[in-house]
């Protein structure tokens, strides 16, 4: 209830500008229509990209090149999220509580009686 009312009461979130002074005008111009408190004043994605900010991005090539630059190759990922699944299902997986440890096999909630709300 507490987090409602602030929601509610106080200014959206915002980002660190005077922490971090890398932003760009543009940049912070679109994140704040992006984090209007009132949805109706929020752009829409069609306009959103109309935004000097994107309008002025780098190439997509530049993008991928930089973003996956010294990414892990996806079948090596994938492989290693396989591996580590499997090491989960095969061994039990620890939840601590306190000082004591208890098991609980791994698998879906419902699968443990656990109930969604």
């Amino acid at each position: 209830m507490k987090v409602l009312l602030m929601t509610l009461q106080n200014a959206p979130p915002g980002l660190d500008y005077e922490r971090d002074k890398r932003f760009s005008k543009s940049f912070k111009e679109m994140v704040a229509t992006c984090l209007a408190k009132d949805p109706k004043k929020r752009p829409t994605s069609e306009k959103l990209l109309k935004h000097r900010f994107f309008k002025n991005a780098r190439s997509y090539n530049y993008l991928a090149r930089t973003i996956l630059d010294g990414l892990t190759p996806l079948g090596e990922r994938f492989r290693l999220l396989k591996t580590k699944e499997a090491d989960l299902v095969q061994n039990k997986a620890l939840f601590k509580f306190g000082n004591h440890e208890k098991s609980m096999p791994v698998g879906s909630p419902n699968e443990h009686g656990i109930k969604n709300y």
